[in-house]
């Protein structure tokens, strides 16, 4: 399975990913439907872009936002 982790190369969730020997692609930065091909999985962690429905739409049920915090009260980078 070819995951993309959106969020910064700390975070527990890209560590915990890599550490189960699973193919991960790191991106920080704001991305484009180009940059999802190739990819089954999007998993998004401390992600400080809108993913747009052009990108949402391209994985279907298999996009996880991991939130630190219980939404909508606490949004946003630092909550």
């Amino acid at each position: 399975m070819n995951i993309l982790f959106l969020g910064p190369t700390d975070s527990s969730i890209y560590s915990i990913l890599t550490a189960q020997g699973l193919k991960v692609a790191l991106r920080s930065g704001p991305i484009t439907p180009a940059d999802c091909k190739g990819f089954d999985m999007l998993v998004s962690h401390g992600y400080r872009h809108i993913l747009k429905d052009d990108i949402l739409s391209l994985f279907g049920r298999n996009a996880l936002n991991c939130h630190i915090s219980l939404l909508p009260h606490n949004k946003g980078a630092h909550p």
